[in-house]
């Protein structure tokens, strides 16, 4: 092994208190641990796990506890863990509990590993689940603070970008008054590209092309013709008297939920008799 030095030492699979009690082994750390060979003794367990971790912290010669604990584990074996815990001794924590995914990462790596730094791809950012928030505030002009959400579509599907590249698609809902108002598109179109840079160093520079799209109303899911812009039934029925349709396929405008949304509100208003502002 090339050391002259264990830093751990484990009394390996111990299905019962028994086990866990075996003096001869504990008497041999005792000895390894006085001649510097070994630094802690521990013990791993994964049948019978409740009453020989009750027996561990009764002992108080183990340092360290291997189990199996996972969502499949009874309600008394997070207890008896609990329970453990509770006794003290000097365990911490690597890493700070309210660090980031990057940074458990990262602190594993080197302190453990011996690594430099960790590099994350497009993919396993994705993959991991990681949102990094872009916000244009109020304060900008807008109504409210617009959120800008953003994904690497061929991190899920490579073949959306040709081999070595990747397609990103930026997207973010705007008032109509703000979409047909090119001051504050302009700041958008700016900001997409800058976000990007902080997120990925030289985003900017291996840019191959990008489309900027701005839209005031958008048509829903259209299976048909018939069921997309002017060709869409009204909320009303023309034939049957009481018959009132709702939804991405009746008259109102938007994508999917917004689409079906405003045709309900327009669908409200025919029935009430009021104007919701939705026509």
């Amino acid at each position: 092994m090339q050391t002259n030095r264990v830093d751990v030492m484990y009394v390996h699979d111990a299905r019962t208190p028994e086990k866990a009690a075996f003096a001869g082994a504990y008497e041999a750390f005792q000895e390894l641990h006085d001649a510097g060979k070994i630094g802690y003794y521990g013990l791993s367990t994964h049948l019978g796990q409740d009453a020989t971790v009750l027996k561990c912290v009764e002992l108080g010669w183990y340092s360290v506890l291997m189990v199996a604990w996972n969502f499949f584990s009874p309600p008394s074996l997070t207890d008896t863990l609990k329970a453990a815990a509770d006794k003290g001794g000097d365990f911490r924590f690597l890493y700070p509990l309210e660090a980031s995914i990057k940074e458990k990462i990262e602190t594993i790596a080197m302190k453990i590993y011996g690594a430099d730094g960790v590099d994350y791809l497009p993919e396993a950012e994705a993959k991991m689940g990681l949102k990094n928030t872009c916000v244009l505030p109020k304060s900008e002009g807008f109504d409210f603070d617009v959120y800008i959400c953003w994904n690497i579509q061929s991190a899920l599907d490579p073949t959306s970008a040709p081999t070595g590249k990747y397609l990103y698609t930026g997207y973010l809902p705007l008032t109509e008054k703000e979409a047909t108002t090119p001051e504050l598109v302009k700041k958008i179109v700016a900001r997409l590209p800058e976000f990007m840079e902080e997120v990925y160093p030289g985003f900017k520079a291996s840019m191959d092309w990008k489309l900027d799209v701005v839209c005031w109303k958008l048509e829903g899911v259209a299976k048909s013709i018939s069921q997309a812009g002017t060709q869409k039934v009204p909320v009303k029925s023309e034939h049957v008297r009481g018959l009132y349709f709702a939804g991405d396929t009746a008259r109102g405008y938007g994508v999917a939920m917004d689409c079906a949304i405003v045709s309900g509100m327009i669908c409200a208003g025919e029935i009430l008799g009021k104007d919701f502002g939705f026509h």
